[in-house]
């Protein structure tokens, strides 16, 4: 349909070489429902009593890719006015991902509308809601023609048009049909209209997927994927720990029992505890993004950029997901005389606790004194709570402060157990000294070697039967009054790793469907999205623990690979390097 305009209105010109109806009602959905045979009429009603009266609801639910820019496309007139101000009032908003109705997904806005049916000489009044489907987010930022190719649903009409044809689309539409009577504009037009099929295409696979993982017993009915692509994945994660943990599809209160084990070491958990240096293990810092070279403008010679494949979804093979209430050592962040230990004196006192992959902590320097030693291998990340003492210090608006490299001061750097080795194993007996003695400990958070559950069965045992108290002692003395809080969880934890909780599946259906079929796309989005997942703040499945641990372990290898081939810019899991200057022993000392 055409918009109705009074530029186009007026007799012959443009208007009079229209192909399409005119778009006429104000709401491009009931010319729609006309045209497909109701007898329907709508009215804008200002009366709250009257729009309350009228107890019958139609809900008009729009698909779309992008939907904000077709937003104010489907309306005119009072009606526009009336879209504008629904989202000037957030009840129609966009949070970054898709367009939304209301303060929660699913609950449609209701407009001051009135649309009138007429059947059978009777006529029946319906209040107007507006929802929306928008895919926009449905498998991360990608456009609809690379959404329409990894789901397998053909759009072969999508390239037809220009970029800069677009800007003109006027010009396009008078064009003259080609041989066969066909039009490119609608053909492009009607192109477009593949929303629902790959809504469909893309349970479909979803569901299949969950299959193959054996997870299909815990795809409920009518259940449909989220429309973003952390969402979908968030649920997948769920069903598979549900399945690790041996807990039935129908049992809720078990299920219910799991969620709340694992909100213990999610992002919101440890952030909300601000007065405590517990919410800095809130955070999990992403992939090694550093320039090495930063004064070199031009390269020259047998220049070749190496990239690790699939190098998130092979570190995570081994890293366990781990299921359990983590223990946390934590100090106050206000108050004279904290005494934080060394990362010498904690690796002395829980050594042999600390299982590898199985831990993490966030440390910083003692004193603004700088390190003797450089340091490129540690990234820090600002203080939140800090004032701006620093001109490179910056909130941003989630409160997360810099991340940089410095290479003589620390702060608040994540390590785990790959920045150990890299200490004792790398560093110099002096630089290992001075990281040792002058790195303290803010934060450590770790699934102790004692607490370790060999099964499920043995885990749930220990978790329905602990006897566990919480309180507060006083010990009063003169001068040295004390107050000391203790709490008794559960502490007892399981593992698997992520490649026999599903990566080593989603890695092998890869390779056998082939890496341009739609399924082997969807695994690879799955594989590439899972990191995110398990580190984000707002997913039920978050594990900090397990996150940190993944994106430390590829930082660390880029380390290794950056010094070793004297790489330039370093993002993520590759780099550029001249394959005639890279580091190699001058002696042979391998036997």
């Amino acid at each position: 349909m055409a918009m109705n305009n009074p530029d186009i209105e007026a007799d012959g010109g443009f208007y009079g070489q229209f192909r399409h109806k005119v778009f006429r009602s104000g709401i491009v959905m009931i010319d729609y429902m006309r045209d497909q045979g109701y007898d329907i009429s709508v009215r804008r009603e200002e009366d709250r009593e009257q729009l309350d009266a009228v107890k019958n609801t139609l809900n008009i639910k729009l698909y779309g890719h992008f939907l904000q820019a077709e937003l104010y496309l489907s309306f005119t007139d009072e009606y526009l006015i009336d879209i504008d101000n629904a989202v000037r009032r957030k009840w129609i908003h966009h949070d970054g991902k898709n367009l939304k109705t209301g303060s929660n997904f699913g609950h449609p806005a209701k407009m001051p509308w009135i649309a009138t049916i007429r059947q059978d000489d009777q006529s029946y009044e319906y209040r107007i809601t507006l929802s929306f489907v928008d895919t926009l987010s449905i498998m991360g930022y990608m456009s609809l023609d690379q959404v329409s190719k990894t789901v397998g649903v053909e759009m072969p009409y999508k390239d037809i048009i220009s970029s800069d044809e677009k800007g003109r689309m006027d010009q396009v539409y008078l064009e003259d049909p080609d041989e066969s009577g066909l039009y490119r504009f609608d053909r492009y037009a009607l192109g477009d209209l593949t929303m629902y099929r790959i809504l469909e295409k893309y349970r479909d696979l979803m569901k299949e997927m969950w299959g193959s993982l054996s997870v299909a017993d815990y795809w409920k009915d009518g259940y449909i994927p989220r429309l973003t692509i952390g969402g979908s994945i968030r649920d997948l994660m769920q069903a598979l720990l549900f399945k690790m943990m041996e807990i039935q599809p129908d049992d809720k209160s078990r299920q219910k029992q799991l969620m709340g084990i694992l909100s213990k070491c999610g992002a919101d958990h440890f952030r909300s505890q601000t007065d405590t240096t517990i919410y800095l293990a809130g955070f999990s810092t992403g992939g090694r993004c550093r320039n090495v070279r930063p004064t070199d403008s031009n390269a020259y010679g047998a220049l070749c950029d190496v990239d690790v494949q699939s190098c998130y979804g092979e570190g995570s093979r081994a890293q366990p997901y781990i299921v359990g209430v983590p223990v946390v050592l934590f100090f106050n962040r206000k108050g004279a005389g904290v005494i934080k230990p060394t990362l010498r004196q904690c690796l002395d006192q829980f050594g042999d606790e600390l299982v590898p992959l199985h831990w993490y902590a966030t440390v910083s320097m003692d004193s603004l004194s700088p390190l003797e030693f450089p340091n490129t291998f540690f990234v820090s990340r600002f203080d939140i709570g800090k004032k701006k003492k620093r001109y490179w210090y910056q909130d941003d608006d989630h409160g997360r402060g810099e991340v940089k490299i410095f290479t003589h001061w620390i702060e608040n750097t994540v390590i785990n157990h790959d920045a150990i080795q890299y200490i004792l194993h790398v560093c110099s007996p002096e630089q290992r000294d001075e990281l040792l003695d002058r790195l303290y400990v803010q934060v450590l958070v770790m699934y102790p070697a004692s607490e370790r559950c060999k099964t499920p069965e043995e885990f749930w045992a220990l978790h329905d039967n602990h006897a566990g108290s919480s309180g507060c002692q006083l010990e009063i003395s003169k001068g040295n009054t004390r107050t000391v809080l203790y709490e008794e969880q559960c502490h007892a934890w399981y593992a698997e790793t992520m490649g026999e909780l599903c990566t080593n599946k989603l890695l092998e259906q890869r390779l056998t469907f082939g890496k341009e079929a739609p399924e082997a796309e969807l695994r690879k989005l799955i594989i590439n999205g899972i990191p995110g997942v398990i580190s984000s703040q707002f997913m039920e499945v978050s594990n900090l623990l397990v996150a940190n641990n993944i994106t430390a372990s590829v930082r660390a290898l880029m380390w290794y690979m950056e010094s070793a081939f004297q790489g330039y810019q370093v993002i993520t899991d590759g780099m550029v390097i001249d394959l005639n200057n890279v580091v190699y022993p001058v002696e042979d000392t391998i036997q």
